[in-house]
């Protein structure tokens, strides 16, 4: 295990996974009271994760398209208490502007298909791409858009691969992007993509 950050009560392991890098990368830039983005639910634990991050006063906009994914989120909020600082919709990501207004503190995406659920539903690069500029847009400076891609899959790796590509366009001065790839593990692992508005 290697090492992020020294500490005074020792040493901070350093994240060994997508998800976990993700996690860290959030905790680093959201304040209590803030509004902040699930674009994929999934399961529930971003969401989770950000409604703890947020506060009694803070805001989580969590969408999927899938019911499903909507009703594991809310149980997992329920079971915890923290429901009444989320909003859960029902829609694809990419009309997430439809929803939330700036100012956002960051955004995180899961990418690829609902573990245990429908895999022939899957993000796809085009509305993967809308939400993403729509999520920047609405970015406040300094802050962060988080996103897990998976590459095992035909359209998981499509996604890593166009991600990849668009992000060498974004303007410099504007923002800070980061590619990482686990140089030790298989090609199909996953792989984070981190933006920071500067």
């Amino acid at each position: 295990m290697g090492v992020l950050e020294e500490s005074q009560s020792g040493l901070v392991p350093l994240p060994e996974s997508a998800r976990a890098l993700s996690h860290w990368a959030i905790s680093q830039v959201v304040k209590p009271g803030e509004q902040v983005i699930d674009a994929t639910a999934g399961n529930g634990y971003d969401t989770l994760f950000l409604a703890k991050q947020v506060g009694e006063l803070g805001r989580v906009f969590s969408f999927d398209v899938q019911q499903l994914a909507l009703t594991r989120t809310r149980e997992k909020l329920e079971e915890q208490a923290l429901d009444g600082r989320c909003q859960l919709i029902l829609d694809s990501h990419e009309h997430l502007a439809r929803y939330v207004q700036a100012p956002v503190a960051a955004c995180m995406f899961n990418l690829g298909y609902l573990p245990a659920g429908d895999r022939a539903v899957k993000t796809l690069w085009p509305s993967t791409q809308k939400a993403i500029v729509s999520a920047l847009s609405l970015l406040r400076p300094g802050g962060r858009v988080s996103i897990c891609a998976y590459p095992g899959h035909t359209e998981g790796r499509q996604e890593a691969e166009a991600l990849t590509e668009w992000l060498k366009t974004l303007r410099e001065a504007e923002y800070t992007a980061l590619h990482l790839v686990f140089a030790n593990q298989t090609e199909n692992a996953p792989q984070w993509f981190l933006i920071e508005r500067k």
